[in-house]
């Protein structure tokens, strides 16, 4: 991620434990996406304006599917990533999980630079086979010597 800030911002800080990460990244939505919101937010006054209907009746509507669209941008506008000692704390806008590394069961490399993350449903399932794994080790050691 190219925008990488040397010290987090104040939403980092208190809601993402931005303090004690290890690593950080943040990156800004690219601007299709913004366009994409404008064109579904204009959309209906423009086919009722070719339509050649009265625009007044159906203003209230337009001005508050704006005003939405407006804030859905806002709140999307950044992808944040913070790598803490014990966990990975994606978020796209306010919403995003907080994995935690017992979780993570692969990370690949993929085009264009896109890592992707694949976690667990159950943690359970890791850490039986993540113990089993430590047991095995142990008693081959217990074995040798």
């Amino acid at each position: 991620m190219s925008d990488e800030p040397s010290t987090p911002d104040p939403y980092e800080a208190r809601y993402m434990e931005g303090g004690a990460a290890l690593a950080r990244a943040k990156k800004r939505i690219p601007g299709w996406f913004f366009a994409l919101l404008a064109v579904a937010g204009l959309s209906g006054p423009i086919a009722t304006i070719a339509s050649r209907a009265p625009l007044l009746p159906t203003l209230p509507l337009t001005l508050v599917s704006l005003l939405v669209m407006t804030v859905v941008a806002t709140l999307f506008s950044h992808l944040r990533v913070v790598a803490t000692s014990t966990h990975l704390h994606v978020q796209l806008g306010l919403f995003g999980p907080k994995i935690a590394y017992g979780q993570i069961t692969a990370v690949e490399r993929g085009r264009a630079g896109v890592t992707g993350v694949r976690v667990a449903a159950d943690a359970a399932p890791v850490a039986e086979a993540q113990e089993a794994e430590r047991e095995g080790a142990t008693r081959g050691e217990e074995r040798r010597g």
